[in-house]
């Protein structure tokens, strides 16, 4: 069982399975199939890769803001346990072990683990401001409670609820349009550009991530 393996796949998933809340957006979003989407699809999506690959991989939640509402992955490599955090927004694309501290940067973007005595906390660092980006229990609830939520998610509120959300790795930055702002991030540094989303609609993602949109109804207040 190979580390570096199961962090391609992460990092792969990072360029072709965007982080996005367009699945939020309308009510028939739900019904529509677009690559990505929330924690929940692309953790789904990478279980099923490593799972592929003969890697024991178990659904587990964490904690933002207090709030049970994160979805990532608990993988067992050589009896060793590592928490993978597929489906954050912001690019995580190396593994969390539970036994070990850890620190890295990623286009610009530092990620660090603390070990607490039950949990760990993951700090973020983007424009030299660090944050508590959640808190990882060591035991959360079991796999079927958390494919209970997956499957109710449309029905609850989030941090992001109401709010256009697109983030993806591209070519060798990373971006993250948050509603009119377009934040572009590499080892250079950030940029952000103000976007406008009114009479543009969807054509922003398209022309800045290169994202097929053509099946799903744009909010009317973004057209």
């Amino acid at each position: 069982m190979s580390i570096q393996l199961v962090e391609n796949i992460i990092l792969d998933a990072f360029k072709n399975e965007p982080f996005h809340t367009l699945h939020f957006i309308n009510e028939d979003s739900p019904k529509v199939k677009l690559k990505g989407g929330s924690c929940s699809d692309k953790v789904l999506s990478v279980k099923k890769q490593l799972e592929s690959q003969g890697y024991i991989v178990i659904l587990h939640s964490s904690y933002i803001n207090g709030q049970d509402c994160h979805r990532l992955l608990k993988i067992i490599i050589n009896d060793d346990e590592y928490f993978a955090d597929v489906g954050n927004g912001w690019p995580s694309i190396k593994l969390f072990p539970t036994f070990e501290n850890t620190m890295y940067e990623s286009y610009g973007i530092k990620f660090e683990s603390r070990i607490c005595s039950d949990h760990i906390k993951l700090f973020q660092t983007r424009n030299s401001v660090t944050r508590l980006s959640q808190i990882i229990p060591f035991v959360s609830k079991c796999e079927e409670e958390i494919l209970k939520d997956i499957g109710c998610r449309f029905e609850q509120t989030y941090p992001f609820t109401g709010k256009l959300r697109f983030a993806q790795i591209v070519g060798e930055k990373f971006l993250f349009l948050r509603d009119t702002d377009l934040e572009i991030y590499s080892e250079s540094g950030v940029e952000v550009k103000k976007v406008k989303l009114i009479n543009k609609g969807k054509n922003i993602l398209s022309e800045e991530f290169n994202f097929d949109l053509s099946s799903l109804s744009w909010p009317s207040k973004w057209n």
